[in-house]
C-alpha cells in the first residue's frame, strides 16, 4: 500500500514539473519558446493557449512550441532581455514596450499611428509590411507577423452628433501618445490622466470625454457604474480613433537551430496564427461595443466628411511630431488617405 502511494506521488510530481512553468503543445523536435508582454489572464494569452495544439499540428509536429506570459518571466521588461540572451525565440509585444527596452523602431514605437482594423488586415499584402520588416531589421529583428489588439474609442458625457460637438470639451488622453496634438486640432482640451483615475474623473465631471481602449473588462465595469453615477447620458463614437497592434519578432539567427524547410514552415504557421488571433480579438471587441449600447450608451457614427476631417487632423499631427523619415514610414504603414 505504501509503495502504491509513493508511486502516485511520483507521478503527480513529474506531471506537475512538466507543466508548471509554461504551456506546451505536443512533443515535436526542437523546442521554440514564445513569450509575450501580457498577463496570463489577458485574452492574448488565453487565445494563444487554445491555439497551441493547432500550431503544433500545422507545423507537422516538427517543432515543440512553448508559451510564456510576462508574469511567468518576471514582467515585460524581462521579455526583451530573454530574447537578447537566447532564452526565448519569439516575442509578441506592443511596439512601445519594445521601444522602451531600447529597440528603436521609429514610428512603430508610438501607439497612435491611427492603424485601423482594415489597415492591419491588409498589411501582409501592402507595402506597409515591407516598411515594418525594414524597421525591425535595423534592430536585428526578424518580423514574423502582427496581431490586432484593440481599437481606441472616444467616449463623451455629452451628446455628440458630429465633430463640431467636440469643441471645448476636456478630453482624457493616454500618457505616451501624440493624441494631445490631434484633439487640439479638433477643438478639444486634452489632459493626461492615468487609466485608473479616468473613470473617477469622468464620474466627478472633471473631464468631459476620454480616449479608451476596447480591450478589457474595465469597459463593461465603467458602463455599469457610470450610468448610475452621472446625471446625463454617455456617447461612444463608434468610429475608432486609433488602434493597438502586437508585433511578433525574433532575433535574425532564430532559424539556425532548424533546417530551411522547417524554418519556412514555422514562419508561415506563426504568421497565419497572428492573423487569426487579431481577427478573434476584433470580433470580441465588436461584441463589447454592442453590450455597451445595450447598457444605455448612445453610439454615434461619424459622417464621411467628419471622418475625413479626423484623418486630416491625424496627418497634420504627424507632420508636427514625426521626423520626415518616420512620417514617410507611417504613410507607408497606413496607406495614402
Amino acid at each position: 500500500m505504501r509503495l502504491v502511494r509513493w508511486a502516485i506521488v511520483l507521478c503527480l510530481t513529474l506531471s506537475s514539473s512538466m507543466y508548471s512553468s509554461a504551456t506546451f503543445a505536443g512533443f515535436g523536435g526542437e523546442s521554440l519558446r514564445i513569450v509575450h508582454t501580457f498577463p496570463a489572464n489577458h485574452p492574448v494569452h488565453q487565445r494563444l493557449t487554445d491555439m497551441l495544439p493547432d500550431l503544433q499540428e500545422e507545423s507537422d509536429y516538427t517543432v515543440r512550441f512553448e508559451l510564456y506570459s510576462a508574469e511567468e518571466v518576471g514582467g515585460w521588461r524581462q521579455v526583451v532581455r530573454g530574447l537578447d540572451g537566447g532564452r526565448y525565440d519569439f516575442v509578441l509585444s506592443r511596439a512601445d514596450l519594445l521601444s522602451a527596452n531600447g529597440i528603436d523602431i521609429g514610428p512603430l514605437g508610438r501607439s497612435d499611428l491611427f492603424i485601423d482594423f482594415s489597415t492591419w488586415k491588409n498589411l501582409p499584402d501592402s507595402s506597409g509590411e515591407d516598411a515594418v520588416k525594414e524597421l525591425f531589421a535595423e534592430s536585428d529583428l526578424d518580423f514574423l507577423g502582427a496581431a490586432w489588439l484593440s481599437s481606441d474609442y472616444l467616449v463623451t458625457q455629452t451628446n455628440v452628433d458630429d465633430l463640431s460637438d467636440l469643441q471645448g470639451l476636456i478630453v482624457r488622453t493616454p500618457p505616451e501618445t501624440m493624441s494631445s496634438g490631434l484633439y487640439k486640432m479638433l477643438g478639444m482640451e486634452p489632459v493626461t490622466i492615468g487609466l485608473h483615475e479616468t473613470f473617477l474623473a469622468m464620474e466627478r465631471g472633471m473631464v468631459d470625454a476620454a480616449v479608451l481602449t476596447a480591450s478589457g473588462s474595465y469597459w463593461t465595469a465603467y458602463w455599469d457604474t457610470s450610468a448610475k453615477l452621472t446625471g446625463h447620458g454617455n456617447t461612444l463614437i463608434s468610429d475608432p480613433v486609433g488602434g493597438q497592434v502586437a508585433w511578433l519578432v525574433a532575433r535574425n539567427n532564430w532559424q539556425e537551430k532548424l533546417d530551411d524547410f522547417t524554418a519556412s514552415q514555422v514562419k508561415k504557421v506563426l504568421g497565419e496564427a497572428m492573423l487569426r488571433l487579431g481577427t478573434d480579438l476584433h470580433a470580441s471587441q465588436q461584441n463589447l461595443l454592442k453590450s455597451v449600447s445595450q447598457k444605455g450608451a448612445t453610439l454615434t457614427q461619424l459622417s464621411d466628411q467628419d471622418r475625413d476631417q479626423m484623418i486630416n487632423a491625424v496627418q497634420e499631427a504627424w507632420r508636427t511630431s514625426f521626423s520626415p523619415r518616420d512620417r514617410s514610414i507611417a504613410e507607408r504603414m497606413v496607406g495614402s488617405r
